[in-house]
């Protein structure tokens, strides 16, 4: 199978999160070296909240604080990083920028 690499400039500023979203499953499934049961996980997630919410947002319009209002994890996710149980996510001083 051919990959798609970030020479072949499918993903610019314009690029919707959605269609990018479906880039990159496309991608681990097409590497082969994450287990299909976690790339099934990672599109249910992105099916779920994530593209419902931000899917048609372009990459361009993808601010710290747009993503600030976006729901994270809550307090009993027991898969929550450890930079964010430790009383602040550290974007607060970014907002307004573009990621």
């Amino acid at each position: 199978m051919d990959r798609v690499t970030v020479s072949d400039n499918l993903v610019t500023a314009e690029t919707s999160v959605a269609k990018l979203a479906g880039l990159w499953l496309q991608y681990l499934r097409d590497e082969g070296r994450i287990e299909r049961t976690t790339v099934n996980e990672y599109e249910r997630v992105l099916t779920k909240v994530v593209i419902p919410e931000l899917g048609g947002l372009r990459l361009r319009e993808l601010t710290t604080s747009r993503l600030d209002m976006f729901p994270g994890p809550t307090a009993n996710d027991e898969r929550q990083s450890p930079e964010e149980g430790e009383g602040g996510d550290g974007l607060h001083a970014w907002h307004g920028r573009p990621l």
